[in-house]
């Protein structure tokens, strides 16, 4: 009888171990997925961000509209705010864009957050933008740029940080 107890309770703390090897394992790779999905999201709004700068560098528009939602915060570092529509939007950037003879904008480095409570992504972007006026007088500005995804994956906000680059 002390024999079968013994090997009952033997096989009870086996399984017990085999247990609790097999939940981490679960829980590795349930951990593992989630990065993953976190990682394919980062990158969708990372890319749209990549996209829109390309837009702006380029001055065509065209194919971008759908990016953005219907009406969209941009906010400068001199105070300037811009709460307007998508269209409104689209057209100053190309106006201001047309002022310039060129303009390259490269992200040195970038970060997505997400906010639980309201569902929106943010992606921070630290950069430098180049440009060359019509005359030929070219200057940049180092940036930090805000940008706000609604739960729809759609632009809702920009905040943009300048400072004079050093030359």
């Amino acid at each position: 009888m002390t024999a079968g107890n013994f090997s009952l309770f033997s096989f009870a703390k086996k399984m017990k171990k085999s247990l609790g090897i097999l939940s981490c394992m679960l829980l590795l790779i349930a951990m593992s997925c989630s990065e993953k999905a976190a990682t394919d999201s980062e990158s969708v709004y990372k890319n749209k961000v990549a996209l829109v700068r390309k837009a702006y560098d380029s001055n065509s528009w065209e194919n971008y509209k759908s990016y953005f939602a219907d009406t969209v915060s941009f906010r400068f570092s001199d105070g300037t705010v811009w709460n307007i529509s998508s269209d409104t939007l689209l057209s100053r950037l190309k106006y201001y864009r047309g002022l310039l003879a060129s303009n390259d904008n490269v992200a040195h480095n970038e970060i997505v957050t997400a906010d639980s409570a309201t569902g929106d992504n943010w992606v921070r972007s630290w950069g430098i933008e180049k440009w060359s006026d019509t005359n030929g007088k070219a200057d940049s500005i180092l940036l930090q740029e805000n940008w706000r995804f609604n739960s729809d994956g759609r632009i809702v906000e920009l905040q943009v940080y300048t400072s004079k680059a050093m030359q």
